[in-house]
């Protein structure tokens, strides 16, 4: 049996062996918190020592483990294990308690065991972790905390043989945690040679309630890497070893629309019992339809693909990924697609730009581990027609501030008129303002309205097909005429001599009004002392 691991106060007897178990390691969160570990189910006899059912210490918290262990010989010998792991929401873990989903496989002396794991503490986080089968000691322990994971969606992880007895790990093609020290290990074995040692595992640690997430999809499982590519084992069990509420799995022998090596696992899965066989039979054939609704399109056109995935026996079927590609080296939008709840897909193909009739062959791959399907459709592409364009008018001119009307001429090589044509306009050589997109219309005029606050003397005006199915352009040059002269520009000095002359005789007439308001002023004595006797008048 494995030793008592003290979590937060509380004790947790790990399984008992049943071939190498990865030993508890602290999670990345503080000293308290639940641990990161994988267990490991029943193998086959005389593989490793007897099974012992596991047991639990009367003073541990609770654990449930699911196993899925493969039996398939001709997974071994490999140089590399794959799994896809969907990311799940964050659990709202009560304290000392831990979820992780991984993947495991015996290399050499050492047990890898990467995934996801969370705690009390923490978000889920990708790791990767190697023991030492001898001494269950832990060689390495790394998390990739600046990886951002997206619940729902599938992280693809992959541990390949890289240079000797280093065995590298890579998340969606990339070293897990960007550098090669978290990345990559020393096994001191070139190949994995025991099937027994390989297993993908749910582990849940807990003190209190027993919290896991309700659904989880397992794309892949798990795949081995022999010879040159990925292999998909044929056979594969499941084992649930649990203390409280038991989850449940389900594999392509329990939803005939999983592939072989897919799982979904959660409490929202009907419950199993150990030994459940989750896949065999190998590799599924599958119908692949691949439908274009023309048999002939021009270069730079987008052609409409319809796709859809169903069993042979017409079953649709849903969260499968195509790949899609075609001989003429067409661009697709998206090039990899995964089918709906219907069963259905669609993408887009431009047409490659092509100076003569050419047959282009449209496939599309079924790229899901154990779904084995592909098809593929003829299209005729043939070279885009050249539309030729005119400015009027020509030579083309417009005032500096203000807004002038030109009309694109759109004509086919025969002189014949284009209609609905799409255009692209662009102005250099100045700020102006316009409309960038225009259409001809039935005569094939298109209108641009042009204006401009620019003092350069030319504007280069470029127009382009973007027509799908159709190509050309033109360069026009409009000349910039300054505006107008103002009122104010034309006869502001002669305004301004009248202003002052104006002035300058109004003043002129009012000092001389002053002038002449100054008399002598009389005495005032003459003018205010009264008279002394009676005034008589006499005649002259």
């Amino acid at each position: 049996m494995r030793g008592l691991v003290a979590l937060g106060g509380v004790l947790l007897l790990t399984l008992a062996t049943v071939g190498p178990v990865a030993p508890p390691t602290v999670g990345p969160g503080p000293s308290h918190a639940s641990l990161a570990l994988a267990g490991r189910g029943p193998v086959p006899t005389g593989a490793a020592p007897t099974p012992v059912e596991p047991r639990l210490h009367p003073l541990a918290g609770g654990q449930g483990r699911l196993i899925v262990n493969t039996t398939d010989r001709s997974s071994v010998p490999n140089t590399g294990i794959e799994t896809n792991l969907t990311d799940y929401l964050t659990l709202g873990l009560p304290p000392d308690s831990s979820f992780q989903t991984a993947v495991e496989e015996v290399i050499g002396d050492h047990d890898a065991v990467f995934g996801l794991f969370q705690n009390s503490v923490t978000f889920p986080e990708a790791f990767f972790s190697v023991f030492s089968n001898s001494t269950d000691a832990t060689e390495h322990i790394a998390y990739w905390t600046n990886l951002t994971l997206t619940p729902g969606t599938s992280y693809r992880f992959a541990l390949t043989a890289t240079n000797g007895t280093h065995w590298t790990l890579t998340v969606n093609g990339g070293l897990f945690g960007d550098n090669r020290s978290d990345a990559e290990f020393d096994f001191g074995a070139t190949e994995a040679t025991w099937a027994g040692g390989i297993g993908f595992s749910e582990v849940a640690l807990y003190s209190g309630p027993f919290i896991t997430p309700s659904e989880i999809d397992v794309p892949v499982a798990f795949a081995t890497r022999t010879g040159s590519g990925w292999y998909l084992p044929t056979e594969a069990a499941a084992y649930l070893f649990t203390n409280g509420e038991r989850w449940g799995a389900a594999g392509r022998l329990q939803d005939s629309l999983l592939a072989p090596g897919e799982i979904e696992t959660g409490t929202a899965v009907a419950n199993l019992t150990d030994g459940t066989a989750l896949w065999t039979g190998g590799p599924v054939p599958v119908i692949v339809a691949l439908d274009v609704a023309v048999t002939q399109a021009p270069g730079m056109y987008p052609v409409v693909l319809q796709l859809s995935v169903v069993s042979t026996g017409g079953t649709l079927l849903p969260n499968v990924a195509l790949a899609l590609a075609d001989s003429a080296r067409g661009g697709f939008t998206p090039a990899a697609v995964l089918t709906g709840s219907n069963g259905g897909a669609s993408s887009v193909l431009s047409t490659p730009n092509v100076t003569e009739v050419i047959n282009d062959s449209l496939q599309a791959q079924v790229t899901l581990l154990g779904f084995v399907g592909s098809a593929s459709v003829a299209l005729e592409i043939v070279p885009a027609k050249q539309l030729f364009l005119t400015l009027s008018p020509n030579p083309a001119e417009v005032v500096s501030g203000a807004t002038v009307n030109l009309v694109v001429g759109v004509t086919a090589g025969n002189g014949a008129a284009a209609e609905g044509i799409l255009l692209l306009v662009g102005v250099a050589g100045g700020v102006a303002s316009y409309s960038p997109f225009i259409t001809s219309d039935v005569a094939g005029h298109a209108l641009i309205t042009l204006s401009t606050s620019t003092g350069a003397p030319t504007l280069q005006v470029t127009v382009i097909v973007v027509a799908p199915g159709y190509w050309g352009h033109g360069n026009f040059s409009v000349n910039v005429q300054p505006p107008p002269p103002t009122f104010w520009e034309k006869f502001g000095l002669w305004v301004d001599l009248g202003v002052v002359g104006a002035i300058a005789v109004v003043g002129y007439m009012v000092l001389r009004r002053e002038r002449r308001r100054r008399r002598p002023i009389p005495h005032l004595g003459t003018i205010l002392d009264p008279p002394k006797a009676p005034v008589s008048r006499r005649p002259p």
